[in-house]
């Protein structure tokens, strides 16, 4: 017996990574709490993304939820689960971007790039440009996540930019001068 699947990979509690098949549908299967014009909506790609709060063995959750073409499947995804950035392309999101993020919908810097979550996507997100580079503070750090080959934001926009935007750059250069401190502070410490 044959099941055409789609495979991927996604980052367990633990760190480590597990391996998810996701089967494909012969046709699409829509959740009870999806109308049928908003799933016309999100299968038409007329929606790229819904944001919804949804009841779930009786707890209520904000959801995004997505329609992966390949698979024919609508993908789920809790908002409390999405880790936004704080900042992209070197330009710090305001805590209304970082909403707007969390929940699927477009943000726009003031260089004219945009992005959003996406979950159908590998990469994590989709954007009008092919490369972003997006920095998280973590444990008083600066962590940076370089993305490159980027998918287009929507149907509507199939384009994508493979111009660098000036944020792009400056957020690079910062990215190389962080390796090179943190490089030098371990030969610091092992040389004790």
């Amino acid at each position: 017996m044959n099941l055409d699947a789609k495979l991927s990979l996604q980052r367990n509690e633990r760190g480590g990574l597990d391996l998810l098949i996701h089967p494909v549908y012969r046709e699409m299967m829509t959740p009870a709490y999806v109308t049928d014009e908003e799933a016309e909506k999100l299968s038409t790609g007329e929606l790229s993304a819904l944001d919804k709060v949804v009841e779930v063995n009786g707890i209520k959750k904000e959801v995004v939820i997505e329609f992966d073409q390949d698979t024919q499947e609508f993908v789920i995804t809790d908002t409390e689960r999405i880790l936004a950035p704080d900042l992209v392309n070197n330009e710090k999101l305001t805590p209304e971007q970082k909403q707007r993020f969390k929940k699927g919908k477009e943000v726009e810097l003031q260089d004219g790039t945009k992005f959003r979550f996406s979950a159908t996507a590998s990469e994590g997100m989709r954007s009008n440009r092919l490369h972003l580079i997006a920095s998280l503070i973590v444990d008083g750090g600066l962590s940076y996540v370089l993305y490159k080959g980027l998918k287009a934001m929507s149907k509507k926009e199939p384009k994508v930019s493979e111009d660098y935007s000036r944020g792009y750059y400056h957020a690079l250069e910062d990215m190389k001068v962080r390796q090179v401190k943190d490089r030098m502070k371990g030969q610091n410490v092992n040389s004790r």
